[in-house]
């Protein structure tokens, strides 16, 4: 942000405020052979200063795969990668040095007399424009422009998610154990798969050693309510898995777990629709609670948002409510008729909370305190910066006239 900033103020100070000219177009010099030099210093280096690759380079391990591991033909690989590196370089940096001698050229013309101000900056704002576009176009080309036709196409439901949208329940999962990671089906139904840059490490853990296995329970936990299949023919079909155990539920029993391995062990063969596995760190929340529930009790969700969800509960006995979320203590709330309670955390990942008995309404919201204070401080912060300009103009202002009035 500041070169640019210090870029403008430099010439707006060369533009209009020089008083020795001839100082000026030595320090325009030395600012043409500072930049200038760095740049004919890089073309030399596309000739054999620089190596082009590193000890992590992606690139070349990627090679090394795919040519398994025949070393002549990985050596003609990288050769023509550093070449290709090193063209790259050498034009950017033929480029740049284009730019260089270009705005010096106009400040000289300036300087000499023989260009106007006006001229010199319409030039350079086309300079600048152009330089901006250059380097734009190689990440936001006509390459990267669809019809509405082809876009649209991309996310069109195959016959399976036709079929398992008819559902009327709009608060179910899916699983789509053929592509696990296709973003497509979280496009359009809540998915334990799909992809994410920033995936939860726990999350991540329960993929390889559970779902990676298809463990009943840990797939009945995630309100799994279809699960999408891969035919011997190639074709995509589905299931519904009747023992989804929903948005949240009641169990009966707790088992208690010393670590995070032991839990994460436990859910091989845990009924998840009766018992819950809890770490010992959560044992002084929960000591002498023994959960119960009766044979009508439930939990239902009636609205989910992506920063709050609400839930009406009836059990005639205190219990220990599951529900089907990832426990993420960095922000989430859970409030029982508006008062706020412990978030527990249970079978590795969901969360979990004492429900008194009787009917309840239950309430998750979304409220880091980071995030809060963060927009205090922007809020705050912006007003500064604004009293700030308005007093640097007001001072500008009255030194402009006092200096006429001289």
């Amino acid at each position: 942000m500041l070169v640019p900033f210090f870029a403008c103020w430099g010439l707006n100070q060369l533009l209009s405020d020089v008083q020795d000219k001839t100082l000026a177009l030595k320090d325009l010099k030395k600012a043409l052979y500072v930049t200038g030099g760095l740049a004919l210093l890089l073309v030399l280096g596309s000739f054999g200063m620089f190596d082009f690759t590193h000890n992590q380079d992606f690139a070349l391990q990627y090679f090394n795969q795919f040519v398994g591991g025949n070393q002549e033909m990985l050596n003609q690989i990288i050769s023509a990668l550093k070449a290709d590196r090193a063209s790259l370089l050498r034009i950017d940096a033929f480029r740049s040095l284009f730019f260089i001698v270009a705005a010096f050229a106009l400040c000289w013309a300036w300087l000499k007399g023989r260009l106007a101000a006006t001229p010199v900056l319409a030039i350079l704002a086309g300079l600048v424009a152009l330089d901006v576009m250059w380097i734009s176009n190689r990440y936001l080309n006509k390459d990267n422009y669809v019809t509405p036709q082809d876009y649209s196409a991309i996310f069109a439901p195959s016959p399976v998610d036709i079929e398992i949208k008819k559902d009327p329940d709009p608060y179910y999962r899916v699983f789509n154990t053929a592509r696990f990671e296709d973003a497509i089906s979280s496009y359009h139904h809540k998915s334990v798969g799909g992809y994410s840059p920033v995936k939860l490490a726990r999350y991540q853990d329960l993929i390889q050693h559970q779902l990676s296995k298809g463990t009943p329970g840990v797939v009945n936990m995630l309100n799994t309510k279809y699960v999408i299949f891969q035919t011997p023919q190639g074709q995509l079909s589905y299931q519904r898995n009747p023992e989804a155990l929903g948005n949240a539920w009641f169990v009966d029993s707790i088992q208690w777990a010393k670590n995070a391995d032991e839990e994460m062990k436990a859910l091989d063969s845990l009924k998840t629709g009766d018992v819950a596995v809890i770490d010992e760190r959560f044992r002084a929340s929960l000591n002498g609670f023994t959960p119960g529930r009766d044979s009508v009790s439930g939990i239902e969700l009636t609205r989910y948002g992506l920063n709050d969800l609400y839930y009406r509960s009836h059990n005639s006995r205190e219990g220990l409510a599951v529900f089907s979320e990832i426990y993420y203590p960095a922000g989430w709330k859970l409030f029982i008729d508006n008062k706020e309670a412990e978030i527990l955390r249970v079978n590795y990942l969901l969360r979990a909370a004492k429900i008194p008995a009787g009917d309840h309404i239950i309430s998750m919201k979304f409220e880091p305190r980071s995030y809060y204070l963060g927009n205090k401080i922007t809020g705050f912060s912006s007003i500064a910066m604004l009293i700030l300009l308005a007093l640097a103009i007001a001072f500008e202002v009255i030194r402009q006239r006092q200096m006429q009035m001289k």
